[in-house]
């Protein structure tokens, strides 16, 4: 959320057509964390997919992360 208290949703380029996904997460995370020191957002959340095991399950599933 900008100071305007607009929600805008952003994206990452790293310059590769295929990024890896760590590399597109580190990207905006420190794209927040720029903006929010200058005072350009007031808020922001990061959310992407995610696979995880489950507490007493052996499988993955699919899961979100919100960061």
């Amino acid at each position: 959320m900008g100071v305007d208290e607009k929600i805008t949703n952003v994206g990452g380029y790293t310059g590769d057509e295929h990024p890896k996904s760590v590399e597109v997460i580190k990207l905006l995370k420190g794209a927040y964390r720029r903006d929010g020191a200058i005072g350009k957002i007031m808020a922001c959340a990061l959310v992407y997919d995610v696979r995880v095991i489950p507490p007493g399950q052996t499988e993955t599933i699919n899961a979100i992360a919100v960061d």
